[in-house]
Parts: structure tokens; sequence; C-alpha cells
């Protein structure tokens, strides 16, 4: 009985969504007010560079680009004039009265974030047909290392089913500006280029694996070779937002100030300059260097050594998603404990105890520079730390456990990495 009225709920959802009309003239009027504000900001944060490229109702694109920087979609959508809408995580959606403005005023169609989300495709095919072009990161990651994150197989399938000419859309420099990691942007040259355009003829008859190698191929992107110079008095400041892994002693937590990284266990230091380098080339030349490291440390853990350990642990806020509502909380203030098969979640004014095996979770994902989320079932949870918190070690820990165990077969098609996440 339970079964058959969420069906017939979802059932009923599915008729509303299609009954509704998602491109509608208020947008092009906000987007032609705003956008001059907000070209004023960014030329006063970044030296951008870009193309162009008019689009129409009668001739919608889809636009898929390579993910630097929180500012991304902004940038993309300098280059392409037209009806546009973005496709962005359901943490943007789920944010109570402050999403139902942002809907209203511009749409952002919602996808749940590491997974296969049937009803964001279906959304983007009305947006199509009603003449609205659309962006996105296929990665759906913005890059910690300044190169690109694994791309699912899967985007080439939702592009097929669109049946409109793909714009495939490469940012530069933008990590040298803002990394995922920092909170200060810092001066220097970034540019937004279209690499190519595939008309729906050009792609219709290519195999999944020829055309998703053409996405793959045109949005790979290396930071670490761009010879730039990125001005701050903030350089390294929360790189360990991204770094936890010592070469001298191990899983640790780092502690930054200005430009130097310090770990708090053994006391190395490293120098971080503005050609994105380690002064010295100690003890990595780039953070790419460093993160490579990093996953090759995790994925040679033995998790069985810290069977009924804990293997870290953090102060954390845990919430509740409402996919496409709001958020809310479980436990305000907690201690989370990540063990070798599971989270564990305490409250410290009850000092009530809940936690979740890794085989039970579906997918583990980092959204923003602090945050993660985990889905099971239908549920969503996010868990938020502090400023320096350290969101992807959670996440690399629960992909090393489902590549150990077999749960996991997708692999990074950049260097055939394990696929810890990213």
């Amino acid at each position: 009985m339970v079964n058959s009225n969420m069906s017939s709920c979802i059932i009923k959802s599915w008729v509303n969504d299609m009954k509704r009309k998602y491109v509608k003239a208020r947008h092009r009027i906000i987007e032609t007010l705003v956008y001059p504000f907000i070209r004023l900001m960014i030329a006063f944060k970044y030296k951008y560079r870009f193309d162009r490229l008019k689009v129409t109702r009668k001739n919608p694109h889809i636009v898929v680009y390579n993910h630097l920087s929180g500012d991304d979609q902004f940038l993309v959508g300098f280059s392409i004039r037209g009806p546009i809408y973005y496709v962005a995580t359901e943490d943007i959606t789920s944010m109570g009265f402050l999403s139902k403005l942002l809907n209203y005023l511009v749409y952002i169609i919602p996808f749940k974030k590491s997974t296969n989300d049937v009803n964001a495709v279906r959304i983007c095919l009305k947006v199509i047909k009603e003449g609205g072009t659309i962006i996105i990161a296929p990665e759906g990651n913005r890059s910690y290392d300044g190169t690109t994150c694994y791309i699912k197989p899967s985007i080439v399938k939702m592009i097929k089913k669109m049946k409109v000419p793909v714009v495939i859309y490469n940012l530069s420099g933008l990590y040298g500006a803002l990394p995922r990691w920092a909170d200060k942007s810092r001066r220097g040259e970034c540019e937004g280029r279209i690499k190519r355009i595939l008309t729906y003829d050009e792609y219709k008859d290519l195999s999944n694996e020829e055309f998703y190698e053409i996405i793959a191929n045109g949005l790979s992107h290396d930071e670490t070779k761009i010879e730039g110079s990125y001005k701050s008095k903030h350089l390294a400041e929360y790189v360990e937002r991204v770094l936890y892994v010592c070469p001298k002693c191990g899983i640790t937590k780092f502690k930054s100030k200005k430009d130097i990284l310090r770990c708090t266990t053994c006391g190395l230091e490293a120098k971080y300059q503005e050609d994105m380098r380690f002064k010295n080339n100690y003890p990595f030349e780039t953070i790419r260097d460093w993160y490579r490291y990093q996953e090759a440390f995790v994925n040679s853990l033995d998790l069985e050594k810290y069977d009924g350990k804990v293997i870290f642990d953090d102060d954390v806020t845990l919430l509740k998603v409402i996919p496409y509502k709001k958020k809310h909380k479980v436990y305000d203030k907690c201690l989370i404990n990540c063990y070798n098969n599971k989270v564990e979640f305490i409250d410290k004014e009850t000092s009530e105890a809940k936690s979740y095996d890794y085989k039970d979770i579906t997918a583990m994902s980092c959204l923003g520079k602090n945050k993660f989320n985990f889905y099971i079932d239908n549920d969503i949870y996010q868990i938020k730390g502090d400023e320096r918190f350290n969101a992807l070690r959670y996440v690399n820990i629960y992909y090393h456990y489902r590549n150990v165990n077999n749960l996991c077969d997708v692999e990074d098609t950049y260097g055939n990495r394990k696929f810890l996440g990213l």
C-alpha cells in the first residue's frame, strides 16, 4: 500500500512537471538586467577573456564545460547569449526561500550529485523543447588539483537525447585565480574558449564510446601546464581542505597561513607560490603532484588494520536534505568518526549516536569547500564542518572501501586511477 501511494505521488509529480513551462520571458529580462553588474564584478575579480556564441529559442544548444571554480557558470554564461539554463546540485535548490527566489528569477535545473538523476534529464529535455539552452559541467565536481575530474559516460546518452548542437567549452586559469579550496581570489589571466561545436548530425551515429572520447578529450585540462602568475597575500590558505596526507607522517591535519602550509603532526612546512608551485619543489612541485601522491596512499591503505579503530574525526553539523525544499539539522554540534567500514555521529549534547555502514550508502560526494553528502535509499544527509574541514578524506575512504570490496568499478579515464569520488 505504501509503495502504491509512493508510485502514485511520483507519477503525479511527473505529470505536473510535464505540464509546467520552464522557459519564461522574465528569465531573459532578469538576465539582461543583472549580467552587466556581474560582468563588472568579474572584471574586478579576474582578468578574463572569452569567446561569444549567440543561441536562439529556435536553435537551442547544450553547453558542456570543465569545472574549475565556483564562478564558472557565470563565466560560461558570458559567452552564450540567449535563453540559458544551468544544471546545479540539489544543494543549491534546497535552501528554502532563497532557492524559491532563485528559481523564480532564473530557474536552476536540479540534479542529485553522484547519482543518475532521471528527473534532471527529463527536465532538460523539456527545457530544450521550449527553446532553452542548457549549460552543464559533466564532471559534476570542481577540480581540487587543477586537472579534469572523472566524467560519467552517461553524459553522452543524455546529450544524444537532446538532439541539439553540443558546445565543448574550455575554461583556463580559474584554478590559479580561485582554486576550490581557497576563500580569496587571486589576480591572474583567465579565459573561456569554445573548443568545438558538434551538430546533431555529426554525433548522432557515433558510438557512445566514440562520442564520450570526444567529450572527455575536449574537456581535459591541466592547470599546472599554465605559465602564469596569480597574486594574493593568502596563497596557501585552506589548502588543508584538499590535502590530508603528509609525505613524512601519513594521515594528518594541516594548518595554513598566508603562503605556508604546515603539518600539525610533524611540523613539515611547504611554501606555495604565485606560479601555483611549491618553493624549491618541496615536498612536491604542485598541488596536483601532492594530490596524486595522496590518492596512491589511500588506494594502498590496509583498511583491515583499522578494524574497530577511528581513522580520523572532526566536529561537524549533520543535516538531512529535503530535495528541492530545505535542510534540517539532525545534530547541530556532533563528532564524526571515520571507520574502515562506516561513519559514526555522536551528538555532543545528548551523546546520542548514529552510524551508517558504507555498504548501505549508495553514493558520497563533496560539495563546495567544506561539505559532503551521502545517500541512503531516498535519504540525503549533509555534513558541514568548520572553515578548515576536509570533506574530501571522508569521500576518499568511502570509495576506497568500495574498491577493496569490489562495489565500485568506476575508473578515472585520465591515467586509470582508481575512482575515489572525484
